[in-house]
């Protein structure tokens, strides 16, 4: 396997901690909530927590090389509206704009299969290698700027969201 070759995988009970930290690492949890959780409990109830904050979402661990999780993907499919968004969540130690876009490339895969019609993905304007790489790929389009839209250590960012469309046959 080439060296910066990446995997998924669906989320597994054994995952719950590091999806945990990866959660803890950008900002979604607290260090207080996520110590105590580390203490307290179990694989068990981290994992039914994690995946009964969003029942309509599908988990991903990421992974380099088959055996280091660098990240965590939550997909979001509405069949009835037949869209999907995806948040990508790749550890500080292992972001590159390679990774997220392998990584956007196999969820476009799952989506396609899944015959989703459109794939959205909101990116944090601090994450300027995941926007340059987006922007590379001739069938994404850049929808939207959403100002001031998130915060992160008291401060505004903007929110680029990016899509990609399928092709699928008209509803009757």
């Amino acid at each position: 396997m080439n060296e910066n070759e990446i995997k998924l995988t669906r989320f597994l009970l054994s995952d719950a901690k590091f999806v945990l930290s990866v959660m803890r690492e950008i900002g979604t949890i607290s260090d207080s909530y996520y110590e105590a959780a580390m203490l307290n409990c179990s694989n068990y109830q981290i994992y039914n927590a994690i995946t009964e904050r969003n029942p309509n979402s599908i988990f991903y661990v990421i992974w380099k090389n088959e055996e280091i999780p660098i990240g965590v993907v939550e997909l979001d499919m509405s069949a009835r509206h037949k869209r999907a968004q995806v948040i990508i969540y790749i550890t500080e130690r292992h972001r590159s704009p390679s990774y997220a876009v392998k990584v956007w490339e196999r969820i476009c895969n799952i989506a396609s299969t899944c015959k989703m019609r459109k794939l959205v993905m909101e990116v944090a304007s601090w994450n300027m290698p995941m926007i340059s790489g987006l922007r590379k790929l001739s069938d994404v389009q850049e929808e939207a700027i959403l100002h001031d839209h998130i915060v992160r250590d008291g401060e505004f960012f903007d929110t680029h969201v990016f899509a990609k469309f399928f092709e699928t046959r008209a509803v009757n």
